[in-house]
Formats: C-alpha cells, sequence, structure tokens
C-alpha cells in the first residue's frame, strides 16, 4: 500500500509540475505579444 502511495504521489507531482510548467510558458508567450504589440 505504501509503494502505490508513492507512486500515487509521484505522478500527482508530476502532474502539478506539468500543468504549473504549461501555465507559466502559455503566460510568458501572452506577455511576450504583449510587448511586442506595444513597442510597434
Amino acid at each position: 500500500m505504501q509503494r502505490d502511495l508513492l507512486g500515487f504521489g509521484l505522478f500527482f507531482l508530476g502532474l502539478t509540475l506539468y500543468l504549473f510548467w504549461s501555465a507559466k510558458t502559455e503566460m510568458g508567450t501572452k506577455i511576450g505579444q504583449k510587448i511586442k504589440g506595444d513597442r510597434r
């Protein structure tokens, strides 16, 4: 049981990191586009 719990924890951690990374990059691209748009 403890082994399953560890596997679930690792899966949850990976999922959280993936969601955080994808959201971070999406925000970064939006901010980058906004800055480029303001410069014109």
